[in-house]
């Protein structure tokens, strides 16, 4: 089954608690999430734009004296205001109005509100305005994770330096692979190389777990942090270590197709050297 089948699976089973729990706005609100994996963002936002016309008719939620139900109508605003993201021509003025309004209504995770309206920005080439959504998300809640790297891809260009701080910072609220390899390849771009294997290196003496892996399984955490050292090491021209890393990486996930790929690549870059 697909990533998205399975997303769609989850929001069914959400919806199905808090149908049973009697919160029948978040109950719906999982449903169109439901829908929008199986039939697109377009009949999301249809299906969004109804159910607020009759949660909001006014809008008036933050007059609401119910702070549960005032949260799950924030909820649902910051949900239409993603769903228009991923149309293909959304309407980016009415997702930043909605996300305004999701942050602005009383609703107690504001941080994930104040990250869309950082999305929003973004893609509205607005970078200032984006960088600035992102921080007030992180201060709201530093231990959430997409603002952090949200700001090292904004500025990882102009402002390298800066971008490494925040991969930094996402590592300490949870050290995924995929962000230790972003920030080991940004430091050899930078020319630390010494630094980025030495990154490397300490974690793979100690893999984080993954969402998905306990205690013992943490064999893909492994192979993505070797390949990022086979990567950078062959880029150095020491192809005997980089060929080590890239087997230890097949060695940790024997169906990798990239992990395989690399091995061979070094082995015919050895080849050619010695020739």
């Amino acid at each position: 089954m697909g990533e998205l089948p399975d997303a769609a699976e989850n929001y069914g089973f959400a919806a199905e608690k808090y149908e049973l729990i009697q919160q029948l706005t978040l109950s719906r609100l999982m449903k169109i999430k439901a829908t929008q994996c199986k039939d697109g963002a377009d009949v999301a936002v249809k299906e969004f734009d109804a159910l607020l016309l009759e949660l909001d008719p006014e809008h008036k939620a933050a007059e609401l004296t119910d702070a549960k139900g005032k949260a799950a109508i924030a909820r649902v605003y910051n949900a239409r205001a993603q769903a228009i993201l991923d149309q293909e021509e959304g309407d980016l003025k009415k997702a930043l109005e909605d996300a305004t309004y999701a942050a602005q209504i009383g609703w107690d995770r504001s941080h994930i509100a104040l990250y869309t309206i950082g999305q929003v920005k973004d893609r509205l080439e607005d970078f200032g305005g984006a960088i600035e959504s992102y921080s007030k998300a992180i201060t709201a809640n530093p231990k959430y994770l997409d603002p952090h790297l949200a700001i090292a891809e904004v500025v990882k260009t102009e402002n390298p330096q800066r971008a490494l701080e925040f991969y930094t910072s996402a590592i300490e609220v949870h050290p995924r692979s995929s962000i230790i390899r972003d920030k080991a390849y940004l430091m050899s771009e930078l020319k630390d190389d010494a630094g980025a294997l030495a990154l490397l290196d300490t974690m793979l003496a100690d893999p984080p777990i993954e969402e998905g892996e306990g205690i013992g399984e943490k064999g893909s955490t492994e192979a993505t942090l070797y390949k990022a050292k086979a990567a950078i090491l062959a880029d150095l021209g020491r192809l005997e270590e980089a060929l080590v890393a890239a087997e230890a990486a097949v060695k940790k996930m024997p169906n990798d197709e990239e992990a395989i790929q690399m091995v061979a690549d070094i082995k015919s870059s050895s080849t050619e050297a010695t020739a």
